[in-house]
């Protein structure tokens, strides 16, 4: 057994770990609500004001596939990151209480992490970019706003 003292170094070690699960549930907030309305935009195409829409469905349904993969996938990347940042703490916690030689496997689990952190943004990156490639601006669209704005009805144009 160890002392109180090295119970307490034991937790400074395992808080900075903890700060980056923190930064990994924010990004899988974000993307899970990008999730969520990539799904309310899919629903939109079955709702009878749909009919008349003036984008093309397929074409629209086709973008919203392609980016609902790639938040999955970096939902799960990300999600992988943080379970393997858990497994990280709780080595460098068994490490230092039962003094044992966990340094290769503490680094792994931590290389691991960053790994999985990293494609789960490149993922999201991939998502990012093919919402912005599939968004329509056109000239009327603007017009449109401007005047909504004026009449105080802002955001009522669906792109």
């Amino acid at each position: 057994m160890q002392s109180p003292d090295t119970a307490l170094v034991l937790i400074q070690h395992a808080l900075t770990p903890v700060f980056l699960i923190v930064g990994i549930g924010t990004l899988l907030n974000s993307l899970t609500a990008r999730l969520a309305r990539i799904v309310d935009r899919v629903r939109w195409f079955d709702m009878p004001e749909a009919i008349g829409c003036k984008f093309d469905r397929e074409v629209e349904l086709t973008a919203l596939a392609r980016r609902m993969k790639w938040a999955n996938a970096a939902i799960n990347f990300l999600t992988g990151a943080a379970v393997v940042v858990c497994i990280n703490i709780f080595l460098l916690v068994i490490e230092g209480y039962y003094d044992l030689p966990l340094n290769p496997y503490i680094m792994l689990s931590f290389v691991t992490s960053v790994g999985l952190l990293s494609l789960g943004m490149v993922c999201f990156f991939v998502e990012v970019s093919i919402a912005t490639a599939s968004l329509k601006v056109t000239k009327t669209t603007n017009n449109d706003d401007a005047q909504n704005s004026q009449n105080g009805r802002v955001g009522t144009q669906d792109l």
